[in-house]
Parts: structure tokens; sequence; C-alpha cells
């Protein structure tokens, strides 16, 4: 299998009440296909299609992950690869997703999600409630590539952990 594939084929499949439980104060959508739910499916479509991008310009597709899992390639490659998308503007462009340009429709995933719960820094708000409703929300979507950034590192992780069991072995 693609390496790039493998390390992002669980977040193509999460759907979005699995999502909203990978930010702390984001609730459940009202249903699946509800205004919450379709911007946290969009967040995560993002994310898949930018990291899947940053991969690909840094040659790391070609990279295969064997059906026994034992891995015989340079981590670093891939590390540095995830890297430089996370510290660029990869995360940014995914969670602003999130955030609709009109009013109503901040309103209605804000109330879908209920966003309220979601802890921001107060320095990021404002007088203005709607201002403040997509600030949260951005807030959200950052949260969310966050997570999603992290479970990929992590497979990473599971990969290169099964490689050196096999080298000791």
């Amino acid at each position: 299998m693609n390496l790039s594939n493998y390390l992002l084929a669980s977040a193509r499949e999460h759907n979005a009440y699995f999502l909203s439980g990978l930010v702390e104060g984001c609730g459940l959508p009202d249903s699946p296909d509800s205004p919450g739910a379709d911007a946290l499916d969009t967040v995560r479509a993002s994310f898949v299609e930018s990291a899947l991008f940053a991969l690909r310009e840094l040659h790391v597709e070609g990279l295969q992950v064997p059906d026994d899992l034992a891995v015989s390639w340079d981590v670093d490659e891939v590390r540095h690869a995830l890297g430089a998308w996370r510290d660029g503007d990869g995360p940014d462009g995914a969670a602003a997703s999130m955030v609709p340009v009109d009013t109503l429709g901040t309103w209605r995933i804000f109330v879908d999600l209920t966003a309220w719960r979601v802890d921001v820094d107060p320095g990021l708000l404002s007088g203005d409630m709607s201002d403040n409703a997509a600030t949260i929300l951005g807030e959200l979507g950052r949260a969310l590539v966050a997570a999603l950034y992290d479970e990929v590192v992590g497979l990473l992780d599971e990969l290169t952990e099964t490689d050196d069991d096999t080298e000791g072995g």
C-alpha cells in the first residue's frame, strides 16, 4: 500500500460524530448532514487533500508499506514532509474551511456543534458576537486539524515501532 494513502486512510474514514469527539468542547452534530457535520467533514477532507499534496510535493508518495508492515525506508523523510506541512500554511488552510463566509452559515454551524463550549483564548474575542462565533469556529477547525495531524504522526510512529521490533527480532 502507498505510504501516503496508509497514513491518511483513517482520517478519510472518520465521520462527523467521530470528528466532533476529537475537539474538546465540540458537541455532536444534530445529524450526519447537518451544517456542523458538513463543516467537520469539509475540514477533514481539506486536511487529507492538503497533507496528501504536501507528501506528494516532497516525493514521499513512492514509499510503500509492505503487507507485514516491516518498514525499510527512512522515516526522517516522511517526518520532514509532515513537519513542513504543519509548519507551513497547510493547517490554517484546512482549518479555514470550517468558517463559512456568510453570517447565517456561521451561526448554523456554531449552534449545531454547541461551539460556545469550545475553550478559546479570550484575547481572540471581540465585542461582535458574529465575529466571535467565526473566531471560535476557526479555533475549532485548527484543533481538529491538529488532532488529525497527531493521528497521522501516531500511525507513522507505530510503523517505526513495528520496524524496530522486526529488526531487533
